[in-house]
């Protein structure tokens, strides 16, 4: 075997589990974290969101983008990987110990008592995790995704059953707190131990000058969507209680599970393609064409079941102690509904190297986020929502207006390709909330509203548009 054909063997497997890894983890995590909400309260995830916030930003800082510049580094040494090594511990127990002195005045700034204790305790996560981040890149150098996927599942499910337990024995947030604790050190010492790797050399200061100079730069970019990722619910907590926060974070994570990884799917599978075209500028559009009706319209059915079928899916799913979280769900299901066209139009100016778009784009789209904002945040918890997922269709029309330049399609073009399928998804709404609304229980409203939802939509999409139906099928077989 040729070492170029060993190399694409390897890359291969590594996307198979990679794709294990994000599916398995992503979907045990899932589950257990809808039994957890069952037995928790909205106001203690709320308490664990608002120092998620905290801990994002450290988690940032601690990594420095070290963990990339050792993986894309080709000539880096036993002495890049220990000074990367200590670099991160050292940030890290600096970053907890910020922490750690700051959590009163964090308890006192958001009226949440109990987020002193919790901080100081969950903090120490950070150095945990920060100890495996060397561990880590190793594995991905190498190639290993298995084991890395294999311990992850392993982590998530030894740490959910004794979450559960615990919920079951009313601990309260601190389920949540030790059940990150758990799943940390669990992965951490499986890398160690696995790993077979430990610093051998010293701290270089020439080596920490060469990592760094590459991971700044995606120090400032990470940092950024980082802020951006956790401004809504920075806000959410200062204005509002710990129990509407909880609301808002367990209907903004079940409106994007599905959006977010269907996104990753059709990004991934559609990235080498265009790339295989990014000279030739016709079949370039004629690919992204393609995909983004493709993906619009294999997503928009189920954002549809998903806003119509809200209330009965988490009053069985979560209980109706979870229900005002409802329109939450509703209205962010249709603005995420466009999350893949947002991501395959980002996809597209990367695929042409015009790197000073995506950074033009970015900055455009975070200052239209804080500017709707500001301006929602004066009129409540669901004008910030609504405010959000309008958002979404700005973020398409500020990155449309760059692949305008690259591909000839501008925002208007790209709608217009979109709008039948946007009106197969309304007529199927329709159908379902007027099928649904002389039904009284749960279960049968599921199931009859999916039933419903599916036959229009598909009899409508195969009678108006049997190519988009047709390329949906070649996708999935």
């Amino acid at each position: 075997m040729t070492v170029s054909s060993n190399i694409k063997d390897k890359a291969a497997k590594s996307v198979i589990w990679s794709f294990v890894e994000k599916i398995s983890v992503q979907g045990v995590g899932f589950v257990i974290g809808l039994i957890l909400a069952r037995l928790l309260m909205p106001e203690d995830y709320g308490v664990i969101a608002i120092l998620y916030i905290f801990i994002s930003v450290a988690t940032v800082f601690i990594d420095g983008g070290f963990s990339n510049a050792l993986i894309q580094n080709q000539e880096r040494t036993e002495k890049d990987f220990s000074t990367a090594f200590y670099t991160n511990v050292g940030v890290a127990i600096l970053c907890y110990l910020l922490l750690y002195i700051a959590a009163p005045y964090m308890a006192e700034y958001f009226k949440q008592p109990l987020l002193k204790n919790v901080t100081r305790v969950y903090g120490i996560s950070l150095v945990i995790s920060s100890v495996s981040l060397v561990q880590k890149s190793r594995y991905y150098i190498n190639y290993n995704f298995r084991i890395i996927a294999l311990i992850s599942l392993g982590a998530i499910l030894f740490g959910g059953i004794i979450a559960i337990i615990m919920a079951y024995n009313g601990s309260g947030v601190w389920t949540l707190v030790w059940y990150y604790l758990i799943v940390e050190t669990i992965r951490t010492v499986c890398l160690w131990i696995l790993g077979k790797w430990s610093p051998s050399e010293g701290f270089s200061t020439a080596s920490f000058i060469r990592i760094f100079n590459f991971g700044s730069k995606l120090l400032g970019a990470n940092m950024l969507n980082v802020i951006a990722s956790n401004i809504y619910t920075f806000v959410i907590g200062k204005m509002f209680d710990a129990t509407s926060l909880g609301f808002y974070s367990r209907g903004q994570s079940m409106s994007y599970i599905i959006p977010s990884n269907f996104s990753n799917i059709m990004t991934q599978a559609g990235y080498p393609v265009l790339c295989e075209v990014q000279d030739d500028q016709e079949k370039l559009r004629l690919y992204f064409s393609k995909y983004i009706k493709v993906s619009f319209a294999a997503l928009a059915p189920l954002m549809v079941l998903l806003a119509s079928l809200a209330f009965p899916i988490v009053s069985i799913i979560l209980t109706d102690k979870w229900l005002p979280c409802v329109p939450i769900i509703q209205i962010l299901a249709i603005g995420y509904m466009f999350d893949p066209v947002m991501r395959l139009n980002a996809n597209v100016i990367n695929v042409t190297g015009r790197s000073e778009y995506s950074f033009h784009a970015e900055l455009y789209k975070k200052i239209a986020l804080l500017i709707i904002l500001i301006v929602t945040s004066l009129c409540g918890l669901t004008a910030m929502v609504w405010g959000l997922a309008v958002y979404n269709v700005i973020d398409l029309i500020i990155v449309s207006f760059y692949v305008k330049r690259v591909v000839g399609l501008n925002f208007i073009q790209e709608m217009r390709m979109l709008f039948p399928i946007m009106l197969y998804a309304m007529i199927s709404y329709s159908c379902v909330y007027m099928v649904t609304s002389f039904i009284a229980n749960a279960y049968i409203q599921i199931i009859m509203g999916t039933i419903t939802g599916i036959i229009t939509y598909v009899t409508m999409i195969m009678a108006f548009s049997r190519n988009v139906f047709s390329d949906i099928c070649k996708i999935f077989k």
